[in-house]
């Protein structure tokens, strides 16, 4: 059974889960695709907690909570931080993430 296989196989329940996304971030484009994925689908059926640095990786969250300093500095969804926050707008446009180039 591959890595991701495996992994996969041990988040099938409960209807929660957290994941610390930089233990991943070695991993190879394919296999972080599947991981992607995989959270995805299973954020149709329960709550998955995604601790991440790189804003690329919670653009599908919903709601995404953004923490500076020990504290919230954001929440919401990716269009919603683009508008509303300007570290996050800078961030996502220096990364080329999203439709941050369409936000004035």
């Amino acid at each position: 059974m591959d890595p991701t296989a495996r992994w996969a196989s041990g988040c099938a329940s409960p209807s929660s889960r957290s994941l610390d996304r930089e233990a991943t971030a070695q991993v190879d484009g394919i296999t972080e695709a599947a991981i992607a994925d995989f959270l995805r689908r299973l954020g149709t059926t329960g709550v998955v907690v995604t601790i991440a640095h790189r804003p690329s990786t919670g653009i599908d969250a919903d709601p995404i909570v953004v923490m500076a300093e020990g504290r919230v500095r954001a929440r919401g969804i990716h269009s919603e931080l683009l508008a509303s926050d300007g570290l996050c707008r800078e961030l996502a446009e220096a990364l080329r993430i999203g439709d941050a180039a369409e936000i004035p």
